[in-house]
């Protein structure tokens, strides 16, 4: 079983890491989110997707397809772009999280300002063994 994974703030799916260690010689966390992030990456999107789905289908049914087209390769793209660009690294006392494609965001979280944590984990999670962290 995979061990539980982690998200950064704002985002919704499991990450997988990997430790290192770092110049400084103590310990680091590099973490990237894992393939299977992709399918709840996905679900989410149709979870949002699914009125618009239905209106579609019920208003004009010989246009569900097209519909379908135009809402749901969009979502699968932009699922991969961010499975490919998210990834953190834990190293000290500070948190680092990047992604974004065409505007790279960074984020540098001292683990002294985290006040929250919460762990996810439904039963699909149970099922990969995958968790989602919230901060």
């Amino acid at each position: 079983m995979a061990p539980p994974s982690a998200t950064a703030p704002g985002e919704s799916a499991p990450i997988a890491a990997t430790p290192t260690v770092g110049s400084a010689g103590g310990p680091t966390l590099h973490g990237r989110l894992p393939p299977i992030s992709l399918f709840f990456l996905l679900l989410g999107t149709v979870r949002q997707l699914v009125i618009p789905l239905v209106a579609s289908a019920v208003a004009a049914p010989g246009v569900f397809s097209t519909w379908i087209f135009l809402l749901i390769v969009p979502a699968v793209l932009a699922s991969l772009v961010r499975l490919w660009t998210f990834s953190f690294t834990l190293e000290g006392d500070e948190l680092e999280i990047r992604h974004g494609l065409f505007t790279r965001t960074e984020r540098n979280i001292p683990l002294q300002r985290i006040q929250n944590l919460d762990l996810v984990e439904n039963p699909l999670h149970r099922f990969f063994g995958v968790a989602e962290v919230r901060l």
